[in-house]
């Protein structure tokens, strides 16, 4: 029962940031179609309007980005 109740309380977090990092990377897709390039940072999709503002990232993780590839993922800090 304890795994339980710990799994579900860390589910809607997770749940949360997987939902964020999709529409980041949609943000990033439009961006690069657009712009005919990958963003030089995720706050430059937030600048030029492709996305409202980062949105926000559960305690003890952050948000890396590669302009090379596009690629956007939750890394622990």
């Amino acid at each position: 029962m304890h795994d339980y109740a710990k799994n579900l309380s860390t589910a809607v977090p997770r749940a949360a940031a997987v939902i964020d990092i999709a529409s980041i990377e949609k943000a990033i897709g439009t961006f690069q179609a657009m712009e005919g390039r990958n963003p030089k940072s995720l706050e430059e999709l937030v600048a030029m309007r492709y996305l409202p503002q980062l949105p926000p990232v559960p305690q003890g993780k952050r948000l890396s980005y590669d302009a090379a590839s596009g690629k956007v993922e939750l890394v622990a800090k």
